[in-house]
């Protein structure tokens, strides 16, 4: 009998990405001790074709303070 609660997975492939910047992957790192400046999450962003990684703290994990750091420490920067 299958289990009905059997995950089901895309298969993995490779991303096509052309130059730099085409693809961009934004992904979070779940809560870290609070520091000084009240950040407990920290936001991760790297660049499919340089390899290029950035990783910036944020005070939650809502979307608004993670487009904010996407916008002002990679946009402003890299384009």
């Amino acid at each position: 009998m299958k289990n009905s609660h059997e995950a089901h997975h895309a298969p993995l492939g490779s991303a096509n990405a052309g130059h730099p910047n085409s693809v961009v992957g934004l992904g979070k790192i779940p809560p870290l001790p609070e520091n000084y400046y009240a950040d407990t999450y920290i936001v991760v962003l790297e660049d499919y074709v340089t390899k290029l990684c950035e990783a910036e703290p944020i005070p939650s994990a809502d979307a608004t303070p993670a487009t904010q750091a996407s916008f002002d420490n990679w946009l402003t920067r890299w384009g």
